[in-house]
């Protein structure tokens, strides 16, 4: 099985953890509500601002047919493109909200998962350190994606992006539990792309997201339980 349909086939296996802890299921329903209202903010910018950003992102409109033809297919596929960042971003802004819930339904996860070699604590529902954390973690995934729409050709890579950064965002809370600074756990991630943005994809699905992005929790965790058992990583007892 390649990474990118290990990433896709474990978020139907998150679906699957949560048919048999509705407790979880539940409490989910928190960044559900968050993801709703950041994810409508979303919808209202792109639509607002749309045309300013195309004016930026487009060369001038042509006048011969056959390049006006390319300008409107390349003025599409950068729509697109548009949408599905501006919403991404929607979607990392509920998750950053949404991190110490995130970080309990993880924990829960793992433990079942791992077993023993599970860490046993969660952090606390405000942690400075998770706070400032998780602000890093949200820039950069912004910065990414924005910094890949901005490069006229290029941008047609930001649906890619995009799916890896969401993945990243929940995948991330295992190693940050351990203690480990944020170089080490981007560089887990980039082991795990392949699988991160298979996950991804499930969540830049427009409208679909909102309901998607919580459930995606769970998979994301299992792929990083996954990296953690090839490392053979020990219980934190700090």
């Amino acid at each position: 099985m390649t990474q990118f349909t290990f990433g896709m086939t474990s978020f139907v296996a998150g679906l699957r953890w949560l048919g048999k802890h509705p407790a979880w299921l539940f409490l989910l329903l928190i960044p559900f509500l968050m993801a709703a209202g950041t994810f409508s903010v979303g919808i209202w910018g792109f639509f607002e601002f749309n045309a300013s950003l195309y004016e930026y992102l487009l060369f001038a409109r042509p006048e011969g047919p056959w390049q006006l033809a390319l300008w409107f297919a390349l003025k599409g596929v950068v729509g697109v493109a548009m949408f599905l960042f501006i919403l991404g971003v929607s979607v990392v802004v509920a998750a950053v909200l949404a991190s110490p819930i995130f970080d309990r339904v993880s924990l829960a996860v793992e433990r079942d998962v791992l077993g023993a070699k599970a860490n046993p604590t969660a952090a606390p529902f405000f942690s400075v350190r998770m706070a400032v954390d998780e602000f890093k973690k949200g820039l950069i995934s912004v910065a990414l994606p924005l910094s890949i729409l901005l490069i006229p050709g290029v941008n047609i890579l930001t649906p890619v992006a995009t799916a890896l950064v969401l993945g990243w965002n929940l995948y991330d809370y295992p190693f940050a539990r351990r203690g480990l600074p944020l170089s080490e756990r981007i560089s887990m991630a980039r082991k795990d792309a392949p699988a991160l943005i298979g996950l991804g994809v499930w969540l830049i699905f427009p409208l679909a997201q909102v309901f998607l992005m919580p459930l995606a929790i769970v998979g994301a965790t299992m792929i990083a339980c996954e990296r953690l058992r090839a490392l053979d990583f020990e219980v934190d007892d700090k």
